[in-house]
């Protein structure tokens, strides 16, 4: 039987961030990321992920 990963939303603007964590948990979890908070509320509200993981403090909508 083939159980699914539960899922990670990874929004933040910084580049580096996002690669670090996805490098970590990229075993255990399937992981998307957004850039910016409007594109992270677009990828939350259609992919519905188990957690999000966001930077307080972006430009335009900040978490």
């Amino acid at each position: 039987m083939h159980q699914t990963k539960p899922k990670v939303l990874i929004i933040d603007n910084d580049s580096i961030a996002p690669k670090f964590i996805t490098n970590a948990i990229c075993d255990n979890y399937d992981i998307k990321t957004a850039n910016d908070g409007l594109s992270g509320i677009d990828e939350a509200t259609h992919w519905q992920p188990s957690v999000i993981l966001l930077d307080a403090g972006m430009p335009g909508k900040n978490g």
